[in-house]
């Protein structure tokens, strides 16, 4: 197996209509925070790609809106559903602990 660090990863977050405004500020935050040490893809759920993202992983409509850290082979290495997510320093500590870089 590869050793975690210095590996590519991208962060989904999964939401639906009703919560797009509320999750673009911690997207927003998440992608200043990361300082582009990974990409942070935002996919509503009630649209085409949203859609395909919640049927490949597994995500339930209970789950959303969700937070995936994907690493390159499509695995999701770290991931939080429902309304608590997780405060934008844990999710770039996170990161740092498969890309090498920040949150180390």
């Amino acid at each position: 197996m590869q050793d975690d660090h210095n590996r590519p990863a991208t962060i989904y977050i999964l939401g639906a209509n009703m919560l797009e405004a509320n999750l673009q500020g911690y997207v927003n935050d998440l992608t200043t925070a990361l300082q582009g040490s990974a990409p942070v893809i935002y996919a509503n759920t009630e649209d085409q790609f949203g859609s395909t993202l919640a049927e490949r992983y597994e995500i339930e409509e209970s789950q959303i809106p969700s937070i995936l850290i994907v690493i390159e082979d499509e695995e999701i290495y770290k991931s939080w559903h429902g309304q608590d997510l997780p405060a934008t320093d844990q999710v770039v500590y996170e990161i740092g602990q498969i890309t090498g870089g920040l949150g180390d």
